[in-house]
């Protein structure tokens, strides 16, 4: 019974410290709650916090720019730390103009598109790259890139062209729009390239066959040989079809290289510019104002060059105190020693170097797209460069001062400084390649021009073949289609 007791009374203190510890609890709950919402003990804004109103207006003055400004290829870590966020923040503070610079930087300007490809033509834009085809932009740092058997056409902003030959690969540095001058930086690392720049002569007329037939036809529909032909074909009575058939080349050519030349014509009448290109290769660098020239370089080894226009073309060598350019004028090959301190004229061109002049020999359908591109792509930038501003807001470029003739100076010098120390590491690099069994190309080989030349011979085989001759009969839609599925059955 005593014990009984003694539990019950045990069993009642224990319950009333439980109530009262309870009641206690929910006390200190309660006043701690009304003390914080009482005091503000959040951070002051003045710590973490800025001013919207003391940043600049994004006005988005260049064409082109998306809104976001967030970098996708960032690390998520990095893009998401504290630290790093209120150092950026500090650095904004401290540079009211940052939006402004920050989008003049990200701004890459557009180069030129791709006219034709045939094979396989890669695009490589940062860490990211993409299959090229026709009417792929081409911007400032993007690396063109081709696989085996293949060949590209690319428009350049300027209104020239350039030809790609099979394994070339040319980086697209700079493009730099003055009032009365345009610059363009490239870089040929290997393989073969010609340079096609904007002619105002009338052509002659050439009623051989067209020599690039491997990037044939051209999706430019106009520019292609049979869009005449059927032009032709259409306004003649029976008697006049089967008349045609004895002079099936030389009426349509005519036709192809009068359209040419009145197109060019109209073109000459609207504003024009002063083009410069410097094309960089490891052992040279070739300075020219709207002359043609061939360019090949060997990874390694020698690299050639040829001009094909009157007037003197600058060739720069390697070397830190080789700082006077040469004039070359004569229309001769050149060969460039591996460590670009020397050259020579050849006496006479390899058949490697021969066959590839062969192939730009006679490209009438190029030059006809080439005049209808600068009316659609170049005339409209030409148009604005009385103002800096509207030819940002319009057109995506930055316009350049008198000061784009220190940039050419730059250049050349900062080129030939960088290669030189560039040229010994890629001496032991080709050396270490070789020593591990792979081989180099360190000589002109059939490689850059077989599958273009297979093309040609084929193209003169079967020119007068029934499907051929079919082509004039067909409508607008049967000849699309037939440019369409021609480009598509080039494709590696």
């Amino acid at each position: 019974m005593e014990n009984n007791l003694r539990k019950a009374f045990l069993s009642t203190v224990a319950l009333s410290l439980f109530l009262c510890t309870q009641l206690m609890a929910e006390t200190s709950s309660g006043l701690l709650e009304k003390n914080l919402l009482e005091k503000d003990i959040s951070p002051s804004k003045s710590d973490w916090q800025f001013n919207q109103k003391s940043f600049p207006e994004d006005l988005m003055g260049m064409r082109g720019q998306s809104v976001s400004l967030i970098d996708w290829s960032e690390d998520p870590d990095e893009a998401t730390d504290i630290h790093r966020w209120m150092v950026k923040t500090e650095i904004q503070v401290q540079s009211p103009d940052w939006l402004a610079r920050l989008r003049n930087a990200r701004q890459m300007e557009l180069v030129g598109k791709i006219l034709s490809c045939s094979g396989t033509c890669e695009i490589l834009r940062g860490i990211s790259s993409v299959k090229g085809q026709y009417l792929s932009q081409i911007l400032e740092g993007d690396e063109l890139a081709l696989a085996e058997n293949s060949t590209a056409w690319v428009y350049l902003i300027d209104g020239s062209l350039l030809r790609l030959a099979a394994q070339t690969t040319v980086t697209f540095q700079e493009v730099n729009f003055a009032k009365e001058e345009v610059l363009l930086y490239l870089k040929l690392l290997k393989g073969h390239v010609h340079y096609l720049p904007r002619s105002k002569k009338e052509e002659a007329v050439d009623l051989g066959p067209e020599t690039d037939a491997h990037s044939l036809p051209l999706l430019v529909e106009v520019a292609n040989l049979a869009y005449f032909e059927r032009d032709i074909f259409k306004n003649q009575n029976s008697f006049g079809h089967l008349n045609e058939y004895l002079f099936y080349d030389k009426h349509s050519k005519t036709h192809q290289f009068d359209y040419l030349n009145k197109i060019r014509k109209k073109n000459n009448e609207k504003p024009s510019i002063k083009s410069t290109l410097m094309m960089v290769t490891p052992n040279m660098t070739v300075t020219v104002q709207e002359q043609s020239f061939d360019m090949m370089y060997l990874l390694g080894g020698k690299g050639y060059f040829r001009k094909k226009s009157a007037g003197p073309i600058n060739l720069s060598l390697r070397g830190y105190a080789r700082t006077t350019p040469y004039e070359i004028m004569e229309e001769r090959w050149i060969e460039v020693t591996e460590n670009g301190r020397g050259f020579e004229f050849m006496s006479s061109a390899n058949k490697d170097l021969e066959l590839l002049e062969l192939l730009t020999k006679r490209v009438v359908s190029f030059k006809i797209a080439q005049e209808v591109w600068y009316e659609a792509f170049t005339l409209p930038i030409l148009n604005h460069l009385h103002s800096a501003k509207d030819l940002a807001e319009k057109m995506g470029y930055f316009l350049w001062d008198e000061r784009i003739g220190e940039r050419k100076v730059f250049l050349d010098e900062y080129t030939r400084r960088l290669e030189t120390t560039h040229l010994q590491s890629l001496q032991n690099f080709v050396s270490k390649m070789e020593a591990r069994g792979e081989k180099m190309e360190k000589h002109s080989s059939n490689v850059y021009y077989q599958k273009a030349l297979d093309s040609y011979m084929w193209s003169l085989k079967t020119k007068y073949n029934f499907d051929r001759m079919q082509i004039r009969e067909t409508n607008n839609l049967q000849y699309y289609v037939w440019i369409l599925k021609n480009v598509k059955s080039k494709k590696l």
